[in-house]
């Protein structure tokens, strides 16, 4: 019997706040981190900095399996630039008055697209 759409949808929340404990546990234990080696820096053994430096390696990488990459988020944009030399009393009345930029289809714009990565 197919899943119901509540049901499915109640489990990808569930995961979802899952997903979100779990990173927020991960920066937890940084934070204990970044807040042991302020206290005691003066005191800390080159061996307790090894196991700190160990222990924040795991939660970056746990937090890596949990959170976005962001790096890989590709972002595309059309940009519209209008003259506005080259719009009509009508057009540029039209913008003053709407607030907005105006048709992106107007007669004498340039179209330009482009990637942001």
């Amino acid at each position: 019997m197919p899943k119901s759409f509540a049901k499915k949808n109640k489990e990808i929340r569930q995961e979802a706040l899952r997903e979100e404990l779990k990173a927020r546990e991960y920066l937890r234990q940084l934070q204990d981190i970044d807040e042991t080696l302020k206290k005691n820096y003066k005191d800390i053994t080159p061996a307790e900095v090894s196991a700190l430096r160990l222990r924040a390696d795991i939660n970056f990488k746990r937090l890596d399996k949990v959170l976005p990459n962001l790096s890989s988020v590709e972002m595309t944009a059309d940009i519209t630039v209008n003259n506005e030399r080259e719009l009509s009393e009508a057009e540029l009345l039209n913008i003053a008055a709407s607030g907005s930029t105006g048709d992106s289809e107007q007669k004498g714009s340039e179209s330009k697209s482009s990637s942001v990565h």
